[in-house]
């Protein structure tokens, strides 16, 4: 199946008030009734077991499931304003668990990455670079899923690995991987991007290193 494709919605000066974000992201959303219960490793120092997110879902139905196409987001159960969403999943679904090919990102994809540094701010920022430093970097998968898990052909992107490959229960199994040096982060900023083969789960020798220009920055190399 061929990727999704999403139209980013512009913004008068790259901004929106919270209240139209909500509008965009929970329209005709209902919450908690057709996908299963998904857990979350969100901590505070209150807060020390594991949690669950609030999801809210809109799309085809089976016995009361989602089943067939659908939309689901995942927000923290604990109160982060704006930025407790978590996921964005569009995709297939089916018995309530994300089956066949599907998409997730951390962020609306037709709002982009959001400034969160402040959960109470009247009016929110699109306006980022995806860089380390402001907490804007983003992560995607797409690919196939079986039971809820991604399986399959795919592609995971986050701020310091890309994967590419056969995925098998949440992990890369067949593929090459590519990992951010951390490096890039000090303060000659300058990095490297270290490519690996993926065999049965297992990750390989090292193919090559690639070097990265000083004018990077502290941006990822991976971002699209």
């Amino acid at each position: 199946m061929k990727e999704l494709k999403f139209k980013k919605i512009k913004f008068k000066n790259n901004e929106l008030t919270l209240k139209q974000y909500n509008k965009i992201v929970y329209k005709g959303m209902t919450e908690g009734l057709y996908t299963e219960s998904r857990p979350t490793d969100y901590q505070t120092p209150k807060v020390k077991k594991k949690r669950t997110y609030r999801t809210f879902y809109k799309g085809e139905l089976k016995n009361n499931k989602a089943q067939g196409w659908g939309i689901e987001v995942c927000q923290y159960k604990e109160s982060l304003g704006h930025s407790g969403i978590s996921e964005y999943y569009e995709g297939e679904w089916s018995n309530g668990k994300r089956e066949g090919y599907g998409e997730v990102y951390d962020h609306h994809p037709k709002i982009g990455p959001v400034d969160t540094r402040s959960d109470y701010a009247e009016m929110i920022s699109t306006n980022l670079k995806l860089e380390i430093t402001n907490n804007a970097y983003t992560s995607f998968y797409k690919g196939y899923w079986k039971n809820g898990r991604r399986n399959g052909k795919g592609k995971y992107l986050s701020f310091y690995t890309m994967q590419e490959g056969e995925f098998k229960d949440n992990a890369l199994w067949n593929g090459i991987g590519k990992l951010f040096s951390e490096a890039m982060f000090s303060k000659k900023k300058v990095g490297t991007i270290a490519v690996y083969t993926f065999k049965n789960g297992k990750r390989l020798k090292k193919i090559k290193n690639i070097k990265l220009p000083k004018s990077k920055g502290d941006q990822s190399p991976f971002t699209e």
